[in-house]
């Protein structure tokens, strides 16, 4: 069977550099927040199994969930939003329609 996820918007900043605090793996990261550099520190379980570098992306969700991506696991995912005739609210990009299998036999 084949299941097909909820589409989800997300906020999303690049990571431009990152530098190691301490010695028990503390990092600061700073990210490109709309054009304004803004030191983040994630927890130590956000980098538990994978240190992030530059170019990789800090996620949040609209639930306010924060998570680390690397750049290639992110742009495979997900892609800007469109605004349609320079209107304020965005409108997602819809995933490309799949053929039914079911067409013309009265389904």
């Amino acid at each position: 069977m084949k299941y097909v996820g909820n589409p989800v918007v997300v906020d999303a900043w690049a990571i431009k550099s990152k530098r190691q605090v301490n010695v028990s793996g503390l990092l600061e990261l700073v990210i490109d927040k709309d054009g304004v550099d803004e030191v983040f520190r994630p927890e130590l379980g956000m980098t538990s199994r994978f240190s992030p570098e530059p170019g990789d992306y800090l996620v949040q969700q609209a639930d306010g969930y924060l998570y680390l991506n690397p750049k290639d696991v992110f742009e495979r995912k997900y892609s800007k939003q469109v605004s349609i005739g320079g209107g304020k609210e965005p409108i997602p990009q819809a995933p490309q329609a799949q053929q039914s299998t079911t067409a013309g036999k009265g389904n």
